[in-house]
């Protein structure tokens, strides 16, 4: 390349350089504007939270107003209020910043507007039992005092004044008490208001007045007390809804308001400062450049001296050392293609031993740098042995300290025990023991020995089970947690599956636990199922049990599915921390199931949930039976009121029980009601308290007309049940139920005892009463920090048999949380060893915001005097170690809370 063309590329350079300035330039302004768009959103976007915030005030201001006048105006401005909020959320929802869009953020502003929901139903049932409160005092009671005084004006008579007018005070003394029970309603009140009426009634008897105007009065006084006591339990009940319910409601709308308040705010900040960087790195970019075309025009003085003149005198001076025949160590500029490398090249024929010279350089780099990557290879392979190394150390901390948890479930279950008499209870804390004892015994023998399980040696016990008390054992450790997390839990059995059947049933109730337990881990909203059927085996003497258990959680992709059976190993390194975990528990339920002659599978989508099928190779009993019969005498046939897509009730159960089945919707409801004949059974799914409500005057039809009905729900709401049996006064089954537990529903049905029967529980077996015990009881409202489902079992059990009321958190996280949003508690109990925030760190957060006086008493397997050091270090007022005795907890109990 010639010297011009050189010099040409040269200035095309500093052209592309200040081209390249422009770009940058205009990339940081584009940002700079971008950052503010974003940052106007933001403020936007948490103005809108703090008027919903003001808005949500507002709504339990008028909420107040309409419990205490019951105006209608309170109605309509609440009505408006709603539509307020509801519009406010949806432009929540519309204004949200690209990057505030995210899963989480979303699902708050749901959550937001399902309490908005909740508040607005739980409304409407208020505004519901206000009138019938005022129908009662109007209609009832206040009608029937005045016909009963105005009644006795008519019958008096000279003989009788005293009583006919002490029976008139007294009525009237009622009726002055039911207007201030309407103002301030009591128990003194209702009280003074009966003795009033039962003064009157007895005065009555006493006189001396016909006795079918004794029979009149007597039975119009029965129907003032009634309309009153109706009075009384639709005042309290709608007063709990509005005192209670909707304020928890309201605060847990705020809660989420102030939580996404929050996230706005520190996007603002995060704006606020990307604008900040951009200006700076706008500003470093000019100074840049601007150091570059300095640096620039000092090159091009630098290429004339560099290019030209420098190489033209060196080689001037190479060929003054070949005219002296002097020895030439480099001749410059000889890789040059222009004039000047034409003149270098002229020298090239003198220089053959120096260019020897430096070939043997060029191969002792070579060696060198091969020894360097040996090297990085020796430091890479003894890092990664000394991580492996590491990771079984950890491994081996964790199983020492998963030792303990089991132990103390065995030992607080037999305290339990040892303080009742012998009944059902205690025969299901006995089993519950020993299923606790050989987990125990399966943590100590074969995972902390996990070679052992590697190498296949674990050996599989061979014994009759109950599949019936399989069930029960699961759903008791399940059910708890989903209900947690709000989850919908079902299980569905196969009818045809055996009563009882011949294998390992402690293994299958490890597998089966840890998939559940996985499930509902990685489940946020939505619920899991469970279910359990039966397939043929070549041999008659043996069947396949498979069971299934599907989630709506977070789902896995393809290549997390590839690595979850492996050891050691998460679908996502991340859920050790967001989750817990040592990462064994599928790699052993996978081993399990090889052993029992099965296999696991799972099937998965992100965002989508999971599906874990576990197959287990069972031995028949000699004679056997199914779980559900299906020789059971029936005489009526079952209109069954569902939505088709999620019906609460499996066909093939409901052919247990009738021999015609008839489906209508919802919508068929109202004229089902009408047209149903007397001997057919009715059951109906309901929802939700929303669907509960539009039903009531079809189900009050029911009721006129003397048709047997039943209910079916969900998990979710809890409190469904409780008020389908107040309202409806009807057979109800909650998912999720046994066979056993469908049996009795079906029985309450069809108003029988003993017509249907389960093979897998007996169901007129009587219990014998358990003596009372005299046990020590305390005042009191706990929080219990736990992580482990059967610690949380037993010391629930213990601190429900001390009289204390509890929640449970399962980490540190949750716990703050609590005591943030509910700082009621009198003790809390604190696991030390947890996921996600320790016991230590928990408590440490809880000083810091304020509750200095809040009893705090750790919980730990860790037994050294440090660990004692460092929870009391940490802020904890007292510490108790694993296992716990139900003695050294009630001493504790004794220590910090009042007795009753």
């Amino acid at each position: 390349m010639s010297l011009k063309t050189q010099i040409w590329l040269f200035l095309a350079f500093i052209v592309f350089l200040l081209a390249a300035q422009l770009v940058f330039t205009k990339v940081n302004q584009q940002s700079l504007i971008d950052s503010l768009s974003a940052y106007q959103d933001a403020t936007q976007e948490e103005q809108l939270v703090r008027e919903l915030e003001r808005d949500v005030l507002n709504l339990q201001r008028h909420v107040l107003v309409f419990k205490d006048t019951g105006s209608q105006s309170s109605i309509n401005r609440f009505d408006t209020l709603v539509d307020k909020i509801r519009v406010r959320l949806d432009d929540l929802v519309t204004n949200l910043p690209k990057q505030l869009t995210t899963i989480e953020n979303l699902s708050t502003i749901e959550a937001m507007k399902g309490h908005l929901l909740d508040y607005e139903e739980n409304f409407d049932s208020v505004v519901e039992g206000r009138n019938a409160r005022d129908n009662h005092f109007e209609n009832g009671v206040l009608d029937g005092l005045n016909t009963l005084i105005a009644l006795s004006e008519s019958l008096m008579f000279e003989e009788e004044t005293q009583a006919l007018n002490l029976f008139k005070y007294h009525l009237s003394m009622a009726e002055n008490k039911a207007f201030q029970y309407l103002l301030a309603p009591s128990v003194d009140l209702k009280n003074s208001f009966s003795d009033n009426i039962d003064i009157a009634q007895k005065a009555i008897q006493q006189s001396n007045l016909p006795t079918k105007s004794k029979q009149q009065i007597d039975t119009s006084i029965t129907q003032i007390s009634s309309e009153f006591t109706q009075l009384t339990l639709t005042t309290q009940g709608y007063l709990f809804l509005v005192n209670v319910v909707m304020a928890g409601s309201a605060n847990e709308f705020l809660y989420l308001a102030q939580d996404l308040s929050k996230t706005t705010q520190e996007f603002s900040q995060v704006q606020n400062s990307t604008i900040t960087g951009a200006i700076v790195a706008a500003q470093t970019s000019l100074n840049l450049y601007s150091v570059i075309a300095i640096a620039v025009t000092a090159l091009i003085g630098l290429f004339i001296a560099n290019r030209i003149i420098n190489p033209i005198l060196s080689i001037t001076s190479v060929f003054e050392k070949i005219a002296r025949d002097a020895e030439i160590s480099e001749i410059p500029a000889a890789h040059r293609k222009d004039e000047i490398g034409q003149l270098a090249k002229a020298a090239k024929v003198f220089n053959a031993r120096n260019a020897q010279t430096r070939e043997l350089l060029s191969e002792s780099q070579l060696l060198n740098e091969q020894q360097t990557i040996l090297n990085q290879q020796f430091q890479e392979a003894k890092d990664q042995a000394e991580k492996a190394n590491a990771s079984k150390s950890i491994f081996l901390a964790n199983m020492s300290h998963e030792i303990r948890t089991p132990m103390n479930a065995i030992i607080g279950l037999v305290d339990i025990s040892l303080d009742q008499e012998l009944s059902s209870s205690v025969r299901e804390n006995l089993n519950k023991i020993h299923y606790s004892s050989q987990i125990l015994l399966n943590v100590i023998n074969d995972i902390l020995d996990f070679s052992k399980i590697e190498a296949g040696k674990l050996e599989i016990e061979n014994s009759y089970f109950s599949f019936a008390s399989l069930f029960d054992s699961l759903l008791a450790v399940a059910s708890l947690k989903a209900s947690e997390k709000k989850l919908n839990l079902r299980l569905h059995v196969e009818p045809d599956l055996p009563t009882n059947a011949i294998g390992d049933p402690l293994r299958i109730s490890q597998v089966v636990l840890n998939v559940v337990n996985n499930a509902i881990k990685f489940t946020q909203h939505g619920g899991v199922s469970l279910s359990f059927a039966s397939k043929a085996c070549k041999s008659s003497e043996h069947f396949y049990l498979h069971v299934s258990v599907a989630d709506t959680g977070i789902g896995m992709s393809e290549e997390q599915l590839s690595r979850i059976f492996s050891p050691f190993s998460q679908a996502d390194g991340s859920t050790s921390r967001e989750f817990g975990g040592t990462g064994l528990g599928l790699s052993i339920v996978k081993q399990l199931c090889e052993l029992m002659d099965g296999e696991v599978y799972a099937s998965s989508a992100l965002t989508e949930g999971s599906e874990f099928t576990c197959t287990f190779k069972l031995e028949h009993e000699p004679e056997p039976q199914t779980l559900m019969d299906d020789s059971n005498a029936f005489d009526k046939s079952i209109a069954y009121v569902s939505d088709e897509s999620s019906r609460l009730l499996e066909h093939d159960y409901l052919r247990r029980i009738s021999s015609e089945i008839q489906y209508y919707s919802h919508e068929e409801f109202e004229e089902l009601t009408q047209q149903i004949s007397d001997n057919k059974l009715l059951l109906i799914d309901i929802s939700d308290g929303k669907q509960c409500r539009k039903m009531q005057p079809s189900i009050g039809v029911l009721k006129s007309r003397q048709i047997q009905f039943g209910c079916i729900t969900n998990t979710q709401p809890e409190q469904l049940k409780t008020i389908l049996a107040t309202q409806w006064q009807c057979p109800i089954i909650s998912h999720p139920f046994t066979p056993t537990e469908f049996y009795v529903f079906a029985n309450k049905l069809y108003g029988s005892d003993t017509f249907f029967a389960s093979h897998s529980n007996d169901l007129n077996r009587t219990t014998s009463q358990a003596a009372s015990i005299n046990v020590q009881t305390y005042r009191g409202h706990v929080l219990l920090v736990e992580d482990n489902n059967i610690n949380q079992m037993v010391a629930g059990e213990m601190l429900h048999s001390f009289g204390l009321s509890f929640d449970i958190a399962e980490d540190g996280e949750q716990a703050v949380t609590k005591v943030q949003n509910s700082p009621h508690y009198d003790l809390i109990l604190m696991d030390i060893q947890m996921p996600v925030l320790d016991g230590m760190q928990a408590t440490r957060k809880i000083r810091e915001m304020g509750h200095t006086e809040l009893i705090i008493i750790g919980l730990s397997a860790n037994a050294m005097r440090e660990d004692h050091i460092n929870a009391q270090q940490s802020g904890m007022n007292d510490y108790l170690t694993k296992p716990i005795k139900r003695e050294t907890l009630r001493l504790a109990m004794d220590k910090y809370l009042p007795k009753t």
